[in-house]
């Protein structure tokens, strides 16, 4: 199972129980700041499951990257100081939008996975 730009798709027991029998057999890949891969909040219940997929900002695909690398990764790249990293998550927000795209994942995949391969 390969899927994209995938919301959280259920509360945590549902996820726990969908890794224990499809783990191996799925990835769910992230595209940058998809803000649709965000939703619904993890303060409401909801979990992701799959093996995570992530695309960076320089478009190189890192596999099973914790959470924790990649909010690092994503947001805050540079060590910015609090004022430049607020005023880079506000500029981001169109880009978590538009990351949301398929056709920006298909383009991104192609460039990761030449023809032939």
């Amino acid at each position: 199972i390969f899927t994209f730009g995938q919301p959280r798709a259920g509360d945590r027991d549902f996820a726990r129980r969908f890794e224990r029998d499809f783990h191996d057999r799925t990835f769910r890949f992230v595209n940058r700041y998809d803000l649709i891969t965000r939703l619904p909040p993890r303060l409401l219940g909801y979990d992701h499951a799959g093996q995570l997929r992530y695309i960076d900002e320089n478009g190189v695909l890192h596999e099973n990257i914790s959470l924790w690398q990649q909010l690092l990764t994503t947001l805050n790249p540079l060590g910015k100081n609090a004022q430049e990293y607020i005023t880079e998550l506000t500029d981001k927000l169109p880009g978590a939008v538009a990351d949301h795209n398929g056709s920006r994942y298909i383009e991104l995949l192609r460039d990761l996975c030449p023809a032939g391969q």
